[in-house]
């Protein structure tokens, strides 16, 4: 199905040479966390200050992860502690993430984390409330010296992915909570623009995945068609 400038057709990888992978999970039956590096002749356990929930590396020297901390990974939501971690080339550096201001019965959940560099690195969050999770919190820039709050314009009630876009700026999938429910926002330079996903006629579009495609400013997202007799897998591809 294609529209506008987003056609069908999503793949990151953790893999920088043939000597340079990383993994990171958790083994399912045992519920047991697993941090793998792999040298060229075979994976190695590594360890990390925390949970990788989320990830975004630049390159083999520049590895952003947001997560709890190991100490508290296995708590309730809302016990956790959450924290920046960066891997330099040569070691894992935690960095604390800013105090928000929230009610005192909510709780935060981190989100997606993007990096364009050790001192460009982007990272949402969510709130939860007595056992609901969960509700778009904010979004904060970090600088290489702080964390800056940055405000969205536009109505968000949830943030499912964030991708770069070749040129800058950044790409967020939303849920509004509007009539057109489901958006991709654009942030460039301090602007911030809207794309709606591509309309057909009783199907729903509802992106939840975005990958940059290095080397352009093309973007792979991936999701799921709504539709009357049930759902089906989507992937679109955006041409600027």
């Amino acid at each position: 199905r294609l529209q506008g400038d987003w056609s069908s057709d999503v793949c990151s990888s953790d893999l920088f040479s043939i000597t340079n992978a990383w993994a990171f999970g958790t083994d399912s039956p045992t519920g047991k966390l697993f941090n793998l590096r792999y040298n060229g002749k075979k994976w190695q356990p590594v360890h990390l200050p925390g949970e990788p929930q989320a990830l975004s590396a630049p390159s083999g020297s520049d590895l952003w992860a947001i997560g709890p901390t190991t100490k508290t990974a296995t708590r309730q939501l809302g016990k956790r502690t959450d924290i920046a971690m960066h891997w330099n080339g040569h070691s894992w550096r935690t960095l604390a993430l800013p105090k928000v201001s929230k009610p005192a019965i909510d709780f935060v959940v981190p989100g997606n984390v993007v990096a364009f560099g050790p001192k460009n690195v982007w990272e949402d969050y969510s709130l939860g409330n007595a056992g609901t999770c969960c509700l778009f919190g904010g979004i904060e820039h970090w600088n290489g010296t702080t964390w800056q709050s940055v405000n969205v314009p536009l109505p968000v009630v949830r943030m499912t992915a964030m991708a770069q876009d070749g040129h800058g700026g950044l790409w967020m999938t939303v849920q509004t909570g509007g009539t057109a429910a489901q958006a991709f926002y654009h942030l460039s330079n301090g602007h911030w623009s809207q794309l709606l996903p591509p309309s057909f006629v009783n199907l729903t579009i509802v992106p939840s995945h975005l990958a940059w495609i290095p080397g352009t400013r093309s973007l792979w997202a991936g999701g799921v068609g709504l539709a009357a007799d049930g759902t089906e897998a989507e992937i679109l591809r955006y041409h600027p």
